[in-house]
């Protein structure tokens, strides 16, 4: 049994109760940064980035979240998949500390 859930900072898909993919963020403010997707080794190929992806860029839909898409293959799904084109800020200002505040500008 396939299971997807948020642990607070990363979105967690399990099989049968064993964590096998995960896709990590931190909360900018109103915006989601995705900085890491990983899918075990045993269990690559089978389509489980995407599953885990697509469930967590719903998610920020339904939460009013904007999307930014430091991880490659966030980035790359992004790229084929243009329903959450509306959802998705560029990466400028989020590199500030998890307080949710921006970078000063000098």
């Amino acid at each position: 049994m396939v299971d997807i859930t948020d642990s607070g900072h990363s979105y967690e898909l399990s099989i049968d109760g064993e964590v096998v993919a995960r896709c990590d963020y931190r909360d900018a403010g109103p915006r989601r940064v995705f900085t890491h997707t990983e899918v075990d080794a045993a269990h690559t190929g089978q389509g489980l980035a995407t599953t885990l992806i697509e469930y967590a860029l719903n998610d920020c839909r339904t939460q009013g979240m904007r999307i930014v898409a430091r991880c490659p293959m966030v980035s790359s799904y992004l790229g084929k998949h243009n329903d959450f084109a509306d959802l998705v800020d560029a990466p400028a200002g989020v590199d500030a500390p998890e307080t949710g505040q921006t970078p000063e500008r000098h």
